[in-house]
């Protein structure tokens, strides 16, 4: 996914801080990421949460959050 974007940033660090399964069905990875777009003279600094649902051996779903608990909340509201 960042690589397909890698033309929009001057630098990108992505850091995975923890992958832990949250039930049969869901996989959720947190971090942060540094970076700034070409151009920019401002740098970004965020944390993310992303939730991978998967079946059989694919994903089906997922999606980014800002923080942990909207993405608990998130898998939980369906």
């Amino acid at each position: 996914m960042f690589a397909r974007h890698s033309n929009f940033w001057a630098f990108l660090e992505v850091h995975v801080d923890e992958i832990a399964e949250h039930d049969e069905r869901w996989v959720i990875a947190s971090g942060w990421s540094r970076g700034r777009a070409k151009g920019s003279a401002s740098e970004l600094d965020y944390p993310w949460t992303m939730t991978f649902e998967i079946a059989g051996a694919r994903i089906t779903r997922l999606a980014a959050y800002l923080t942990r608990n909207e993405a608990l909340e998130a898998i939980e509201a369906g």
